[in-house]
């Protein structure tokens, strides 16, 4: 099992890819999908999930028997995240940003 620490530390480098990479992920979304994703709301998600994932590492520190559900849980959520990113670059045929984050942090750490 990866060492807790390393789920935060990968999604600050996949959000800095999403938010600097290419024409930004809320931008290629929102072009994409034809629905508003404002810089404000992925700035806000992200915060929160942020939040939360740093949250569920600590627990288990606290309640080690806990590490044997969100461990997995972690790593089934950063692999998803990646998988999604290659699948919607291919799909589009564009760069979706996090893709190269996503392939080379997140789907191995997941």
């Amino acid at each position: 099992m990866p060492p807790p620490a390393l789920f935060p530390l990968s999604y600050a480098l996949h959000l800095a890819e999403e938010a600097w990479g290419g024409e930004s992920f809320p931008v290629w979304a929102s072009r994409l999908s034809g629905v508003s994703f404002s810089r404000e709301e992925f700035v806000v998600l992200n915060g929160v999930a942020f939040a939360v994932m740093c949250v569920a590492v600590a627990v288990p520190s606290h309640w080690p028997r806990t590490q044997r559900v969100v461990m997995p849980a972690l790593g089934t959520i950063v692999a998803g995240n990646g998988a999604l990113h290659v699948i919607a670059s291919l799909w589009t045929l564009t760069y979706s940003p996090g893709v190269i984050s996503g392939v080379i942090v997140w789907l191995p750490l997941g």
